[in-house]
């Protein structure tokens, strides 16, 4: 079987606090995306540590390419091909939503739906937030983070008190 592996190492000419905002960022992704079991979320099959700077996640291999590839080189999808490409995010969007924690993916854009094999696939939760138990909204902690055009309105509140995000 042929997998991905995604290297997460730490720059040593980086201060201790980036240094340890980096690991806290990279432990929570590796946490949440090996509790998630979803045909349209990539797979994460396991973690290898390499040495005391780096580990490596052991992901599922998708044939690619992603859908902002996809689009820069077709410009556009058929009605058709839109519809089938958004029922599988959103099946995978849904199914972050009614696990027991949910999770925000934070993140979602098109750099990071993958197709594999005409299928597509939610892949990168290094921005991703569990909610608590019974619980319909977090804090906004990453304010100012992911990628701007893809952000929820949310994002750009600018009172003193962070939003709430669901």
């Amino acid at each position: 079987m042929e997998v991905a592996c995604k290297i997460h190492q730490l720059n040593t000419n980086w201060s201790d606090s980036i240094k340890e905002n980096y690991i806290r960022h990279t432990i929570r992704e590796n946490q949440i995306h090996k509790e998630i079991n979803h045909p349209k979320v990539v797979k994460h099959f396991d973690t290898i540590e390499i040495d005391n700077n780096s580990f490596c996640t052991v992901l599922e291999l998708c044939s690619g390419p992603d859908l902002y590839t996809y689009l820069k080189i077709n410009k556009t999808l058929s009605e058709k091909d839109a519809r089938i490409v958004i029922s599988q995010i959103l099946s995978g969007v849904e199914y972050l939503n009614k696990l027991q924690k949910k999770i925000i993916h934070y993140d979602l854009k098109p750099q990071n739906i993958i197709f594999n094999n005409m299928e597509v696939k939610i892949s990168d939760f290094g921005l991703a937030k569990i909610m608590e138990d019974n619980s319909d909204k977090i804090e906004l902690t990453s304010q100012g983070v992911g990628t701007y055009w893809y952000l929820p309105p949310e994002c750009f509140n600018t009172d003193k008190n962070p939003p709430g995000i669901s």
